[in-house]
């Protein structure tokens, strides 16, 4: 007879849930990062394909190709930091590692800005006259303080901070301006996408961005855990 202390489940039967459980949580996470990289293939595919197949402008064409390439380790960086750590040693590796995509990233992204705004200043263009220019020069400026604040967390928590505790606290703010950066850096794609050069030479297909942004802006919003941003 069962005993009114037993438990509902048997615990062989509550352990095979959790692990189905956890198999489910681990192929939706596979199914975001496919999702994610095949977006960051279309888009720089998309332009890679769009910038060799016209007449090539020296100190433009650094601009669209380093920006893509940038959002492929910046993308990478935020996936890598998604899956709960399975242990302190996987914490500390996948760490370093976010460090140093994040920085190869925000390189790419500053040269690029370094392309166009020499391109600008050599054909005496004014800068920063549309949407695009002002999202893109934000999203680059935020970037690089993103950097540092992460350097200044994860490198010098005492100096900076006062305490490695206190310095962790401040990891989830770290965490959100990196995904509000993401979006700004999404929008900033977007709006390229209208600009004269595109609309009268590259022809760059606003659906194929369009949906390869969506992918990559999709899939790593929704691997964002709330609970793990400190304020559930």
């Amino acid at each position: 007879m069962s005993s009114s202390y037993d438990p509902l489940l048997d615990s062989n039967i509550q352990s095979s849930n959790t692990n189905k459980v956890l198999d489910l949580a681990k192929h939706a996470e596979n199914k975001r990062a496919l999702i994610v990289q095949a977006g960051l293939l279309v888009l720089v595919l998309t332009i890679l394909h769009a910038i060799f197949t016209h007449p090539i402008i020296t100190f433009f064409a650094p601009h669209p190709i380093l920006n893509s390439l940038g959002l492929v380790f910046l993308a990478h960086a935020l996936l890598l930091t998604q899956p709960p750590p399975i242990s302190p040693v996987h914490k500390t590796l996948s760490g370093r590692i976010h460090g140093i995509l994040n920085t190869t990233a925000v390189v790419l992204f500053l040269t690029a800005f370094s392309s166009i705004f020499y391109n600008k200043a050599i054909h005496a263009s004014p800068h920063i006259t549309t949407w695009h220019g002002l999202f893109g020069i934000t999203t680059y400026t935020l970037l690089s303080l993103i950097l540092l604040f992460g350097i200044s967390i994860y490198w010098f928590p005492v100096k900076v901070f006062g305490s490695v505790a206190k310095a962790k606290s401040f990891y989830k703010y770290h965490r959100i301006a990196g995904y509000f950066t993401l979006t700004l850096a999404s929008l900033t794609i977007l709006l390229a996408l209208d600009s004269d050069y595109n609309n009268n030479v590259l022809h760059i297909s606003y659906t194929v961005v369009g949906i390869a942004v969506t992918a990559i802006w999709g899939g790593l919003v929704l691997g964002l855990t709330p609970s793990r941003l400190g304020f559930i």
